[in-house]
């Protein structure tokens, strides 16, 4: 992306100031898949999530009292330097010998920061970016690309699956491009053109790294955790509907019966996955599961629904590891079980996705 598009991008969302994102990197993470088929279809996505965190319109998730770590280290989300490690959440990301750490400020000059931790708090963050960016994320649903129809018509796209990994310590995370993929590959982009994401939802953290896969290795395989989410999975009370994306098909059930028999199964769910025992890694085919608990504002009668519409902060997302030495279910507001082979058949068939 040149710099003149950079300027026009920033200033045209000057007013809007995100909690913790650079307008531009909201247009890459979600544009790239779209910009790989056309390029005018590419500006419409950027158009379109311009206004967004990680999904376009989305309302900001309250922020939620985290319990204590073990040692003493208070689990915020607000990313800050303890003991020559960056701290956020559950997150211990360790220093890397000869890179410094940076607090993001508006007040700082525009440049593109190597070998250097950027920190970014609430408010204005400036515009700087950095290799390794920490923030706290607006959201605990993870982005990934969208997948536009045949026909072109973004409405009736899908957003693929997250990446699942899991850390040292047991927290789970979500990558939305794997360290493998084609768009990871080294010398496919100039260095400063690699943009990839890894949600910790259970933490509410947001890294964004800006490197190839090889280089993007090393700093995930550094990050100790202590999750203290474990346990059934949280669903919301009240639920409107189920999404389930398999790319590259998905699925919504909104009829009453359909979607209580989902959440009956999600909730009966008691082999629960302890933090030393979770398995899920990259190269794992992974479900997304979008439970939308009722919209505040209901819409109006006969509009029809966005793959953006599912996407807001306020929904849990369960996103699926599937494989046979390990198939485990994640939900983004806390909680990891493992599930049988029937079980997700089940789900499958609920929401007629069955291959």
């Amino acid at each position: 992306m040149t710099e003149r598009i950079r300027q026009l991008l920033d200033e045209a969302v000057a007013d809007l100031e995100p909690e913790h994102r650079d307008p531009v990197t909201a247009v890459v993470r979600r544009g790239r898949a779209a910009r790989r088929r056309t390029a005018a279809l590419a500006g419409i996505v950027a158009t379109v999530l311009l206004a967004g965190g990680l999904v376009a319109g989305q309302r900001l998730l309250p922020s939620a009292p985290l319990p204590t770590a073990a040692g003493g280290i208070d689990q915020s989300a607000t990313p800050r330097v303890v003991n020559g490690m960056v701290v956020a959440g559950a997150m211990q990301l360790p220093i890397p010998a000869g890179w410094r750490v940076v607090t993001a400020s508006p007040a700082n000059k525009c440049e593109m920061l190597k070998r250097t931790i950027l920190l970014i708090g609430s408010g204005n963050r400036g515009c700087q970016n950095a290799v390794v960016e920490v923030s706290r994320s607006n959201s605990r649903n993870p982005g990934g690309f969208l997948i536009p129809p045949e026909n072109g018509d973004l409405d009736a796209g899908i957003i693929t699956s997250p990446v699942s990994i899991t850390l040292a310590g047991g927290e789970p995370g979500w990558l939305r491009s794997g360290l493998d993929s084609d768009d990871m590959k080294t010398g496919r982009f100039p260095a400063e053109n690699y943009d990839n994401e890894l949600l910790l939802p259970w933490s509410q953290v947001l890294i964004q790294l800006r490197m190839d896969g090889t280089a993007e290795r090393p700093i995930i395989d550094s990050i100790r955790s202590s999750p203290r989410r474990s346990g059934p999975l949280t669903l919301p009370a009240k639920v409107e509907s189920v999404k389930m994306t398999l790319p590259p098909d998905q699925a919504t059930a909104s009829d009453r019966t359909r979607v209580d028999e989902v959440l009956r199964i999600l909730r009966r769910q008691n082999d629960v996955v302890r933090d030393a025992d979770a398995c899920a890694s990259p190269g794992q085919e992974s479900i997304r599961l979008t439970v939308d608990p009722p919209d505040p504002v209901a819409p109006s009668p006969g509009a029809s629904l966005s793959p953006w519409d599912t996407g807001t902060s306020n929904a849990t997302t369960v996103i699926i590891a599937v494989g046979d030495g390990c198939q485990e279910a994640v939900s983004s507001t806390g909680g990891r079980v493992r599930l049988t082979n029937a079980t997700v058949f089940q789900l499958k068939n609920l929401l007629g996705l069955v291959r």
